[in-house]
């Protein structure tokens, strides 16, 4: 989802599969602001669920949604 962050920024929650990043070994929600992101690349996997945790209203981390897949 894209939506404004407690701080105000506009930022997107995604599920991080992994990659270069040794913080986190397994698959989790990540917060990421769309201020800093380039170069996005759509992959073709699809969920056949929603993944863990999801939270369709945004929680208590983000308002305003703008786009929700």
């Amino acid at each position: 989802m894209v939506a404004y962050n407690r701080a105000g920024h506009l930022a997107l929650s995604a599920w991080f599969l992994g990659g270069n990043s040794e913080s986190q070994e397994r698959p989790s929600w990540r917060k990421y602001l769309l201020s800093g992101i380039s170069n996005v690349t759509v992959l073709r996997q699809q969920f056949a669920t929603p993944r863990p945790g999801y939270n369709p209203s945004g929680g208590k981390a983000f308002h305003s949604i703008q786009c929700a897949v």
